[in-house]
């Protein structure tokens, strides 16, 4: 790895590094911006290649290439005072020539440096992922029966490394300052969560030495409720409280219809979208949504009802088609769901698909899994974005060694189907003449 990340720095690297940033980027240190570099890069090729070898080789650039530039980003549209800009520093050109160049040395090396419990922030894997993950676990917890064999989860609140804090020398001055432990670090927010059956003498002993408290609901993970022992239309009351927040929060008197068009669009209508990527929303929240939606849109005075002169199926259709465009949660909750179940059948190595594999179909394959026995509700919902697209999936032939011939998706017809004669070919391979390129006669 070392080698690979240490060794010279080839033209071509530079140059992948150049056209790989954008060309209106923060210009470089003699306010030369990216379109600059690409036009020219036949002039100045050798100048910036000996630049980066230069870093690579001395641990050495020009003091320039450290300066940034700033700029004032307005937070609000009437502008008032100083404190309504946001400042943010802009890394020069030539700066992120060599930045770029070391990511992508690095990038082939970082599978095997993070975690696969790691899921942000990382190309290829969602934080959602875990989401899934911590439900599931704790489904199991509580449904599934162990003799003699106890397990526990354990909750914790842990530090957040900001760039500003130094978190042990903070723990340490207010220990200093006679601050009590409470204080510190906030025991309150932790807690122990023990499987069935598990008797209380070992839940009391466990919970003394590591100083946490029972507790019997995990709370929320990541924005999401992580324990599933209500009704599902309980659990997703929040969502339906937050829509009615907001809309209770505007005017709809001083709003016009284009407006209210927009709010309902952008924020409204993506307050769900974080949840149902994830798990399955009940009908019952969906139409309540849809309802408090179509209310403040026919609205003008909130003190009096207001006809609704179409209805909420009509304003859902394309502007094209005489509608509004208003999403149909119900669809987008199913589509981003088969999102979800498209990336758990292509990302086997994940953390998360391990997991429901072990679980749901160790012997199968995401398209041919079963519901199974008392199954969590993370998995039902996959089964429904999976099921929401399995009708446009089919294989696509290459040696077809895993291609079932009747029982696979594999023609544009469908399934074949039907009984099969024990001498019949079982796999598409098969039915393929490898030594002429076609198919076996």
């Amino acid at each position: 790895m070392n080698d690979a990340l240490t060794g010279p720095v080839s033209l071509e690297e530079v140059r992948t590094a150049v056209f790989q940033l954008g060309a209106a980027k923060a210009p470089g240190p003699y306010g030369l911006n990216g379109l600059f570099y690409r036009n020219h890069w036949g002039d100045i090729q050798q100048d910036i290649l000996k630049m980066v070898r230069d870093f690579f080789t001395l641990g050495y650039f020009p003091p320039a290439l450290n300066e940034t530039q700033i700029v004032l980003i307005p937070k609000v549209s009437n502008l008032e005072e100083i404190s309504q800009f946001r400042p943010i520093s802009l890394c020069n050109f030539s700066y992120k020539i060599i930045s770029t160049v070391m990511a992508n040395r690095l990038r082939p090396w970082l599978p095997n440096l993070i975690a696969t419990e790691q899921s942000a922030f990382v190309s290829g894997r969602l934080i959602q992922d875990n989401i899934l993950i911590v439900q599931e676990v704790i489904h199991q917890l509580r449904t599934r029966e162990r003799k003699r064999k106890f397990q526990a989860i354990l909750k914790l609140d842990m530090q957040k490394a900001y760039d500003r804090v130094e978190w042990d020398y903070l723990c340490a001055s207010m220990t200093k300052m006679g601050f009590c432990e409470k204080w510190v670090i906030n025991l309150n927010k932790s807690g122990v969560f023990f499987s069935k059956g598990c008797p209380e003498h070992l839940k009391s002993n466990m919970a003394n030495e590591l100083r946490v408290p029972i507790i019997e609901k995990t709370g929320k993970y990541l924005g999401i409720p992580s324990d599933w022992g209500q009704t599902k239309k309980q659990m997703f009351a929040w969502i339906l409280a937050r829509v009615n927040m907001k809309l209770e929060g505007w005017k709809e008197n001083i709003l016009s219809k284009a407006g209210k068009e927009i709010l309902i669009k952008t924020v409204v209508q993506a307050l769900p979208q974080y949840a149902m990527s994830i798990f399955k929303i009940p009908i019952s929240t969906c139409k309540a949504i849809e309802q408090r939606i179509a209310n403040f849109w026919w609205k003008q005075n909130p003190s009096k009802a207001r006809m609704h002169w179409k209805k909420w199926d009509v304003l859902k259709c394309r502007k094209i088609d005489g509608g509004l465009g208003f999403k149909d949660l119900l669809s987008f909750n199913k589509a981003m769901l088969g999102k979800q179940a498209w990336r758990l059948a292509h990302n086997p190595s994940s953390l998360w698909s391990k997991v429901f594999k072990g679980i749901y179909f160790q012997n199968s394959d995401v398209w041919n899994a079963k519901k199974g026995n008392r199954p969590s509700w993370g998995w039902q919902s996959l089964l429904v974005g999976r099921d929401a697209i399995s009708s446009e999936v089919r294989w696509a032939v290459g040696n077809g060694q895993n291609i079932k011939i009747r029982e696979d998706k594999w023609l544009s017809s469908g399934v074949i189907g039907g009984p099969a004669n024990r001498d019949d070919p079982k796999v598409v391979a098969d039915l393929i003449d490898f030594e002429n390129e076609t198919w076996n006669e």
